[in-house]
C-alpha cells in the first residue's frame, strides 16, 4: 500500500497481491489506527483517549459518506 499527498489531494494505491482479506485489511487498518492516534495524542499534546475518539468518529462518518470521487479498479491483465 503506497499513501500519498500531491496537490491537496490524498493519493492511494493497494497492490492486489497483497495476502490476505478484508479481515485482515481490517487488522492493518486498526494497527494503523493505534499508531496514529498515539502520534497525534503526542504531538498534539492531548489525552490519547480524547485523539481515539476524534479519529474513530470522523472515520465513521466518512464511512457512511463515502466521497464519489473515490475511485479504484483492479488493473486488466495483460
Amino acid at each position: 500500500m503506497r499513501l500519498w499527498a500531491a496537490h491537496e489531494q490524498l493519493h492511494v494505491t493497494i497492490s492486489s497481491d497483497v495476502s490476505g482479506g478484508a479481515e485482515a485489511f481490517g487488522e492493518l487498518l486498526a494497527d494503523l489506527f493505534e499508531h496514529a492516534s498515539r502520534m497525534f495524542a503526542q504531538r498534539d499534546k492531548v489525552p490519547l483517549s480524547k485523539c481515539r475518539d476524534l479519529m474513530l468518529q470522523d472515520f465513521l462518518r466518512r464511512v457512511d459518506s463515502p466521497k464519489a470521487s473515490v475511485e479504484g479498479s483492479l488493473p486488466v491483465e495483460h
